[in-house]
This record gives structure tokens, C-alpha cells and sequence, in this order.
């Protein structure tokens, strides 16, 4: 419920300051500063849901494949998942449409 209402206002004050940014036509250095405000905002939501993601498929996919949570196949899985999505993430930018 929390993070449902800070989610609103995060998305209040950002179509706020777009709004501002319409009405005071403001110049190439101030908006550049309240999209970067913006984002700074957005950084921690988008880290925690990926990192979220990522360590919930493998929680996920451990009691089906037979996995015990003290196995050391757990952390293993976990890992792979990692590697797999830092290896997605250089083909992204390496070779992705820009």
C-alpha cells in the first residue's frame, strides 16, 4: 500500500514538473536539471525491480527442480542468472539499435 502511494506521487511530481516546464518554456539548462531530478528519482524503482526479477526466478525455479534452499545449487542458479543478464545487458549496448 505504501509503495503504491509514494508511486503516485512520484508520477504526480513528475507530471508536475513537466507541466512547469511547458508553461515556463525554461531553457536548455534547466530542463536538462529537472530531467536529471526526474530520473534520480526513478533510479532506486527501477534497480529494485530488476534486481526483484532477477533473484526471483531462481527462488522461484529451486523447489521444481528438486533444489533444497541450503544447497549450494541454489546460490549457483542464482549466479547464472546474474552472468546471464550482465552478458544481455553488453550484447545490448555492443550490438543493440541505438
Amino acid at each position: 500500500m505504501a509503495a503504491t502511494m509514494m508511486m503516485m506521487m512520484m508520477m504526480m511530481m513528475m507530471m508536475m514538473m513537466m507541466m512547469m516546464m511547458m508553461m515556463m518554456k525554461t531553457t536548455t539548462t534547466t530542463t536538462t536539471m529537472m530531467m536529471m531530478m526526474i530520473h534520480v528519482h526513478l533510479c532506486p524503482q527501477h534497480y529494485l525491480t530488476a534486481l526483484g526479477a532477477t533473484l526471483s526466478i531462481p527462488l522461484i525455479l529451486a523447489p521444481k527442480l528438486c533444489i533444497r534452499p541450503e544447497d549450494v545449487a541454489t546460490a549457483e542458479l542464482i549466479g547464472t542468472i546474474f552472468f546471464v543478464s550482465g552478458i544481455g545487458t553488453i550484447l545490448q549496448t555492443v550490438v543493440g539499435t541505438r
